[in-house]
């Protein structure tokens, strides 16, 4: 019986519905809009880090040319975790740079 059954789908000459083609045509028509949508926002969210990124860059080239107007700080580390903590003081040469996206920017050297 399961023979027969296979041999008249086999031999059938009937073909796919119009329904069937349209339902497949507007699934492939939706794929290709959800493509693209999603090409579009990844071009967005590139682009936007991007001019985030040169910000940053920028704002680190204005540090690294910096030839004056350093100041001296004391840095003060306190050891965590014990009962007699430890404070470390070190010397350090400082530079305030300009802000960048509403924090402070600051570089510090070790003084030798």
């Amino acid at each position: 019986m399961l023979n027969n059954s296979i041999r008249k789908k086999l031999g059938s000459r009937a073909g796919e519905s119009i329904a069937e083609t349209l339902v497949a045509l507007l699934i492939s028509a939706l794929a290709i809009v959800m493509l693209a949508g999603a090409v579009f926002s990844g071009s967005n969210i590139v682009r936007r880090s991007r001019a985030v990124l040169d910000d940053y860059y920028s704002s680190n080239e204005d540090i690294a040319t910096v030839d004056g107007s350093w100041s001296t700080d004391s840095i003060t580390i306190t050891e965590t975790g014990t009962t007699d903590p430890k404070k470390f003081t070190i010397s350090v040469k400082s530079y305030t740079n300009d802000t960048f996206q509403g924090n402070t920017v600051k570089a510090y050297i070790l003084n030798k």
